[in-house]
């Protein structure tokens, strides 16, 4: 997940909010998947008390925001953590850790993310961003959609005034240029087969 989040969050950046902001995750239950896949719950009071709970119970710590727009936790009497803003969003805040610049903090709102996974929802919501985009200038027919497969990130380019649907002889496009040949897994049970830079077949096998 580490490596989707770098790749994904620079792309996404723009829509996200700002920790200033605190109606945007104050009173809110959030959920941390621990590195034994373990939930950890956090919620962040309005008088700026931390509630965490885990399988040990429930504790209090405290958080605050800082001048320089950093977030600081504090988890126990010496636990204390300055948390930097990568991706604010309704459903996920993804916090970059002062300790470790490689693992970023990642929380989740269940009831807007049920499934708790976040990969599958930031694929989505790119998506859509790219179809909301303002439209082309007028005369100008196709747009690209991009999906993500086993062989990485593509783009389909579908018309405009269509719905965007995969289906057969779409072109397909990695970055600029025309996808390799070969079979693309794009979801469960689902490929796409792509010769000559266009989807050919699509098979559930």
């Amino acid at each position: 997940m580490i490596e989707f989040l770098k790749n994904i969050i620079p792309r996404i950046k723009k829509y996200s909010n700002e920790l200033d902001k605190t109606e945007n995750f104050v009173d809110k239950d959030w959920v941390f998947i621990n590195n034994y896949g373990e939930k950890e719950e956090y919620i962040f009071e309005r008088d700026n008390k931390l509630v965490m709970t885990d399988k040990n119970g429930t504790k209090i710590g405290s958080w605050r925001l800082l001048p320089t727009g950093h977030l600081l936790v504090q988890r126990s009497k010496d636990d204390y953590e300055k948390l930097a803003n990568m991706f604010i969003h309704q459903a996920c805040l993804i916090l970059q850790r002062s300790s470790n610049n490689d693992k970023p903090f990642v929380l989740i709102n269940q009831q807007l993310i049920p499934d708790l996974n976040v990969v599958s929802y930031l694929k989505k919501f790119e998506q859509e961003q790219e179809i909301k985009k303002i439209p082309e200038p007028r005369g100008f027919k196709y747009k690209k959609l991009p999906c993500y497969t086993n062989k990485g990130r593509i783009l389909i380019e579908y018309e405009m005034a269509t719905y965007p649907k995969i289906k057969t002889g779409l072109n397909v496009f990695v970055d600029e240029n025309p996808a390799p040949d070969g079979k693309y897994k794009i979801e469960f049970m689902k490929y796409i087969h792509i010769r000559f830079g266009m989807i050919a077949e699509i098979t559930w096998y």
